[in-house]
């Protein structure tokens, strides 16, 4: 939660970026997204209840550094930020845990 805060805060000072922010259930405890309290108000949420997105992400094989949770053992792409430039079908930078990848995006 720290992540998306730090991101929303990003995007309150860059109010011509658009954010998107996918939720995905990771924990077991996961069922649904967050409450609107703890979304990111400067960014579209949205629930992938899937992992769908995530799924495309990692079919793709991007940047290991954006793919990987620490956790071989779970096939999930989460806590990364994807850096889009406007028009880009693919990032041009990425970074994960959000709070370490925030000062690298433009």
């Amino acid at each position: 939660m720290r992540g998306v805060a730090a991101l929303d805060d990003w995007l309150a000072a860059r109010p011509e970026v658009a954010g998107f922010v996918v939720w995905e259930p990771v924990l077991g405890s996961d069922e649904a997204a967050p409450p609107a309290s703890e979304r990111a108000r400067h960014a579209r949420n949205y629930w992938d209840a899937t992992r769908s997105v995530s799924g495309a992400i990692l079919k793709a094989g991007g940047d290991a550094a954006c793919l990987s949770a620490g956790d071989a053992e779970l096939p999930v792409v989460w806590d990364a930020v994807f850096d889009y430039a406007p028009g880009a079908a693919t990032a041009g930078a990425c970074g994960r845990t959000i709070l370490r990848a925030l000062p690298t995006l433009r």
